[in-house]
């Protein structure tokens, strides 16, 4: 949290630094986020607008999260399941 208490108190106040501290700000108080850059293949070119709307659309973006929630779940339950043959049952 000290880049947010620098650009507090810093006389200095660019923007560049206010988007440091509010980054820093979300990571520790806020909920975690993730930003992935995708691009557009060449050969889909001719849909750059369509692609370029995905950023607002609300439905791709609930339909991503919970992809993003099924691969997590799907890695932690196969990193599980590769730890247990090597604990013993206590009965």
């Amino acid at each position: 949290m000290s880049r947010v208490w620098e650009w507090i108190t810093s006389k200095e106040r660019t923007l560049e630094k206010y988007e440091e501290a509010k980054k820093e700000f979300r990571r520790i108080l806020g909920k975690p986020v993730i930003m992935v850059p995708v691009e557009l293949p060449d050969n889909l070119m001719h849909l750059r607008g369509e692609f370029c709307a995905l950023e607002n659309d609300k439905e791709f973006l609930k339909r991503v999260q919970r992809m993003c929630i099924r691969y997590i779940k799907k890695k932690h339950a196969s990193k599980n399941a590769s730890s247990e043959p090597n604990q013993k049952s206590s009965t």
